[in-house]
């Protein structure tokens, strides 16, 4: 790996690591500003209603100096009170305790409607936004491999297999860094009121070790060759661009069904060192050595629905699902160490395949504006084509039928989201 992608890789993950420190203690001094504001409101509604509950209106007058919640009213003589003390005024400040426990019930009264209410406020705790804004991390391990059919020519003499040849870039595991956004078309006109617009871009910001295998087949489908290669790591990118409507509301209008449409660009690149001849169990070529460089691009139009069931009060949930009715696949395949197949890239693949990108997971709003998501995600784009060998040699071989192409990828996301 150079020291520009490592720097790359780097820079990244620092970037994301600060935008969730960030958002965390957002979080934080925004929840404690929240309840503090809370609290305040329920100080300043509670003498009216405290007021109503225990002196009917022409009852009784209450001092407005202090909060209701903390002074009794103005007591009568106690019938448990001592005989000296009956004769009292009520002016001499006495408040027995019978007085004391019929206002204890109210005040009882009063804090169960309080808290009634405190529920409801939070079953409506997140805002409608405009905006949305996120950032988070995807830990996912994946896999490209494709094999082809070139039956109708000759192996080193002997007629071809079927499958020919089979590659596998295997174990691909990648740390990415994602963005994502969202913005309401409302401000349109009414007829947009629950439409939206919102795409999402990810890179990888780290990667480990994957492995190349390598295997050739004659007719009678007997193994000639097989070889496992190192990865040292995977370049990853993405991004999705989807409009959407939202079609359906339950829960108190917390839950959701919405459908999209939309468009995704998928990219990977690997490059292999060494061979491992499996079938002698000897080291063939040093690992030091570069033998094969891959790129993968998916270009795909998606159709999904993303769906918001309420759990809690603030736990949610999500399912974000993607069928790809159609994607088109471009793949380059750069043996550098093949000489006979002219200057790289030397074995291309164009196809057309379909598949799916979806997710689930869970999502907490933390604050009216921020909300923490960790989700299961699987994508899967898959199909054939044509393989053409040697394009740019003097003896170009095919093209040939791509048996099937599959690119594949799953793991875990976490991150953060701003709504304003």
């Amino acid at each position: 790996m150079s020291k520009m992608v490592a720097a790359k890789r780097i820079g990244a993950l620092a970037v994301g690591t600060v935008f969730l420190l960030m958002g965390a203690s957002s979080v934080w001094g925004e929840e404690a500003s929240v309840k503090a504001a809370d609290i305040a409101e329920g100080y300043a509604e509670t003498p009216s209603a405290y007021r109503s509950s225990v002196c009917p209106p022409g009852a009784c007058t209450l001092p407005a100096a202090t909060p209701s919640r903390y002074r009794l009213p103005a007591a009568s003589p106690s019938a448990t009170a001592t005989a000296g003390r009956q004769s009292a005024s009520p002016q001499s400040g006495d408040y027995s305790v019978p007085v004391a426990v019929t206002t204890s019930g109210a005040m009882y009264a009063q804090d169960q409607n309080v808290a009634q209410d405190d529920a409801q406020a939070v079953a409506r705790y997140r805002k409608a936004a405009d905006y949305e804004l996120g950032v988070g991390l995807v830990y996912t391990t994946g896999q490209t491999d494709w094999n082809h059919d070139a039956s109708t020519t000759l192996c080193n003499g002997i007629p071809c297999g079927n499958p020919t040849s089979e590659l596998i870039y295997e174990e691909l595991d990648t740390l990415a860094l994602e963005f994502n956004g969202r913005v309401s078309l409302r401000r349109l006109g009414s007829g947009f009121s629950k439409s939206f617009v919102r795409g999402s871009v990810g890179f990888d910001a780290d990667s480990g070790d994957g492995n190349f295998r390598d295997d050739d087949w004659n007719a009678a489908q007997v193994l000639t060759s097989s070889t496992d290669s190192v990865i040292p790591g995977t370049d990853l990118f993405y991004l999705t661009a989807d409009v959407g409507h939202e079609w359906l509301t339950f829960g108190e209008g917390r839950g959701s069904l919405a459908l999209f449409m939309g468009y995704s660009y998928w990219t990977e690149e690997n490059e292999a060192y060494g061979a491992y001849n499996r079938l002698t169990g000897a080291q063939a070529i040093s690992t030091a050595i570069r033998v094969i460089n891959n790129k993968v691009e998916w270009h795909s139009f998606r159709l999904g629905a993303l769906a918001e069931l309420p759990l809690s009060d603030r736990l949610n949930l999500t399912a974000d699902v993607a069928f790809i009715p159609y994607a088109d696949m471009h793949n380059e395949d750069s043996h550098l160490l093949r000489g006979d197949l002219g200057a790289v890239p030397n074995i291309v693949m164009d196809g057309s395949g379909l598949g799916f990108q979806g997710e689930v997971g869970l999502a907490y709003d933390l604050t009216q504006n921020w909300a923490a998501a960790l989700d299961f995600r699987y994508w899967n784009l898959q199909g054939d084509g044509d393989i053409t060998l040697g394009v740019d040699s003097t003896t170009p071989a095919g093209p040939f039928p791509l048996n099937d192409f599959d690119t594949f990828r799953y793991g875990i996301s976490a991150g953060f989201t701003y709504s304003f």
